[in-house]
């Protein structure tokens, strides 16, 4: 019998299958929707380009005079004499002016504060407690207090990209989904910069390597897997587990499953691989240089901002990409040098197995008392525990009370002068030559900001520095 797409149902009537076509007037509709976007982008290009297309300002940033010229797609910035506090001055405007928006929400999300201004989802609540859990801001806040005593030249760095920042907020009103949402964003300070890094870092990077290394030790406990294929595949990192260590992994109450979440406002971090070709192998004479970052470059807004600085005065032609909300050129060239970096997997966060009776820990048979942290955040009310050390109880943060028993703790690394170092590639723009730009790069240590060590050793980031001339 020829099936006409019609069925029967149990009371014998007939039932015209569903038409999974659109109408016709659905189709005018979807069309119509299509054509008003479009010629909705046409009006906006149109004004954009004739607003900013080859159109210079000039902008006095805290006694520094500085020319803007706009196109659609590059930002070309010229100041006065060659030093960075001109450049991170202009940078900062230039973020702030473009970039408000995503600057001002990755704050948010790296102090922990995004139940305070959006709505409560789960996702807003799981990186607001992850930002409080590791003290991202309080950290930088207390790291911020030596260096504004000691005047270091990092601070001046960011200094001087908070003033361009605060001084295009004080001059311009705020953006139409700040007034919507009824949200007055404050001044920026130099600890918001560096508690952004270090959460960006913990996202990207610290993430991953604490998720490894709670991974193997569910497997070692699984018993699913031989214990000699987990060395041989994870060789020689295993080399010393012994039967001791699995029975101490054993002994543990409860090892929480990765949450595996991420915040839409910051950039995703997979992999990258950058590479350079001497000017003796190329047609041109002039070396290539290949930068991959592996970074979500297609979404809006961008994670990189595009520019090009001048000085006044000649010496300083620069070209390239930096991060909306940290005071750096991460890739680029200038007239004497190529720069881009990539990294590899360092271990810069640990876990310990700790042994807690009645809120205390064991270190060498003497029990010390845990640090409890009370910590709001929306309807919720958490608690975290902490050693001296700064090992961080893993367990879920709104169980209650802390029960007897061994935990995984979880720690990041805490070099004292992170900042100090990090900061020191904020100079490598004005470096002239690949022996003054490899100078910087033993002393520059991002550590517990992006989880890597500029040391040009494995296991590190790969920084390539090339002569052009």
């Amino acid at each position: 019998m020829k099936n006409d797409g019609k069925k029967k149902n149990s009371t014998g009537t007939v039932k015209r299958k569903r038409d999974t076509m659109p109408s016709n007037s659905n189709k005018w509709k979807l069309l119509g929707f299509i054509l008003s976007l479009a010629v909705s982008y046409c009006v906006y290009a149109h004004f954009y380009q004739k607003e900013y297309a080859g159109k210079s300002i000039s902008i006095n940033i805290s006694g520094s005079l500085i020319s803007f010229t706009r196109t659609m797609h590059l930002t070309y910035l010229a100041a006065g004499p060659s030093s960075p506090n001109d450049l991170y001055k202009a940078l900062g405007w230039m973020h702030a002016k473009d970039r408000y928006v995503q600057i001002c929400l990755m704050r948010l999300v790296a102090q922990g504060r995004l139940t305070e201004t959006f709505p409560y989802t789960d996702i807003n609540f799981y990186f607001d407690s992850v930002s409080r859990k590791y003290r991202f801001h309080e950290r930088s806040l207390k790291n911020m207090e030596k260096y504004t005593k000691h005047n270091t030249d990092f601070y001046g760095v960011l200094t001087d990209y908070i003033t361009g920042i605060n001084t295009y907020i004080s001059s311009n009103p705020r953006p139409l989904e700040f007034v919507l949402l009824g949200y007055y964003p404050e001044p920026f300070t130099p600890e918001d910069v560096t508690t952004l890094i270090r959460f960006i870092s913990y996202t990207g990077l610290n993430e991953i390597s604490l998720s490894i290394e709670k991974f193997l030790v569910q497997l070692i406990i699984s018993k699913t897997v031989s214990h000699s294929f987990l060395k041989e595949v994870f060789h020689p990192h295993l080399n010393n587990l012994t039967q001791e260590h699995v029975e101490l992994y054993e002994s543990i109450g409860d090892i929480r499953a990765n949450d595996g979440k991420r915040s839409p406002f910051l950039p995703p971090i997979v992999n990258s691989n950058n590479w350079v070709v001497s000017g003796k192998r190329s047609v041109s004479g002039m070396p290539i240089m290949g930068s991959d970052p592996h970074l979500d470059v297609v979404k809006q807004p961008n994670t990189f901002y595009e520019s090009q600085y001048k000085s006044h005065d000649g010496k300083v032609n620069l070209f390239g990409v930096s991060v909306p909300g940290i005071p750096m050129v991460l890739m680029g060239r200038t007239e004497p040098l190529l720069f881009s970096f990539t990294y590899g997997m360092m271990d810069m966060g640990d876990f310990f197995v700790e042994n807690i009776v009645n809120k205390t820990y064991e270190r060498d048979g003497i029990f010390l008392p845990l640090e409890e942290r009370h910590v709001n955040i929306g309807r919720a009310s958490l608690k975290f525990y902490e050693t001296a050390e700064g090992h961080v109880i893993d367990r879920s943060s709104d169980e209650g009370d802390l029960a007897d028993g061994r935990y995984l703790a979880s720690r990041l690394s805490q070099p004292t002068d992170a900042e100090d170092k990090c900061f020191r590639l904020s100079l490598l723009p004005f470096a002239k030559t690949v022996k003054e730009a490899q100078d910087l790069v033993p002393q520059s240590y991002i550590g517990e900001f992006f989880s890597l060590s500029l040391s040009l050793s494995p296991l590190s980031v790969y920084l390539i520095v090339s002569p052009i001339l």
